[in-house]
This record gives structure tokens, sequence and C-alpha cells, in this order.
């Protein structure tokens, strides 16, 4: 598809990405940064869909920060935020297929958890942050569509 200017080309963009299936397993997206920077010559809109947990990319998007529009899109389910308490759980890193057993009805397993992501959060709001990107959060659960339009609208 052609490259267009637009709110409807955007949200495209976006409904295609949010469908697409991995090839393979890990993420690297210090390496999928330096890429675009070394790829897209002029000045662009840049949209990052992830889950932000990866670090050490923050200079590589210091970089992009600097020459073209960025926007990143943070996914994340409920679960991700908040453990259940479901009692004794098997957990499987779907990067790594790593697989862990935890207690989710320890209070503190699940406010460690909790802790966690809220770090996590923290840490990609301040890279984007620094690197004059803007960052977006949105949960599986919702309207992707409305908060992106909602977005497009307030840069108006």
């Amino acid at each position: 598809m052609l490259p267009k200017k637009g709110r409807q080309h955007a949200l495209y963009i976006v409904r295609e990405l949010l469908t697409v299936e991995a090839k393979k397993q890990g993420t690297n997206l210090d390496a999928a940064i330096k890429f675009f920077s070394r790829s897209v010559k002029q000045r662009s809109i840049a949209f990052i869909l992830s889950d932000f947990l990866a670090t050490g990319y923050d200079d590589g998007l210091k970089v992009i920060g600097n020459k073209h529009d960025v926007i990143g899109i943070r996914v994340y389910d409920k679960m991700d935020m908040q453990l259940p308490d479901a009692g004794l759980l098997q957990l499987q890193d779907a990067e790594t297929n790593k697989t862990t057993w935890i207690d989710s009805s320890d209070e503190l397993v699940r406010y460690n958890y909790q802790q966690h992501f809220m770090e996590q959060s923290e840490l990609s709001k301040n890279y984007f942050r620094k690197a004059g990107a803007e960052l977006l959060h949105v949960r599986t659960d919702d309207d992707y569509v409305k908060i992106l339009q909602q977005f497009f609208i307030n840069r108006m």
C-alpha cells in the first residue's frame, strides 16, 4: 500500500499492526529503532507498537525523536497490571518460553507484580518524554480506534 496522510490511514496502519502474527519469538526494540533510523532519511511520523517491557532502547529513541515525530503505543492487558488471587500458577514467558511457578494467593507476590508493571510504565513514559516523543497506553480490551481518534483530534 502506498503511504498516505491523514487519520484514516494512520488508523488503518494500526489496525493492520494489531492483527499481524509474529514470525519468530523475541523482541529487540533497540535494533528495530536503529533500523528505522538508518532506513528512513526524510522526516516522518513513526509509530512504535509494543508492550515496552524491553530496556536499553532509550538512546535510539532519542535519536529518532530528534528527527521524526515518534508516537509510541504501549499495548497491555488487564492481567499485566494485576495478578488475580488464583493460587499456584505456572507462567510462561511468550518470548523466551521460560516457565516459572508463582503463588498468586500471596499478597506480596501480587503487590510485587503490580509494582513491576508500574515501574515498567514509568520507565517507558520517561524514555519517551526524554526523546521528545509521545506515548499512548492502550489496554487490550479498550476501543483503540476511539483512543487514537481522540489522540489525533487533540494534536490538531
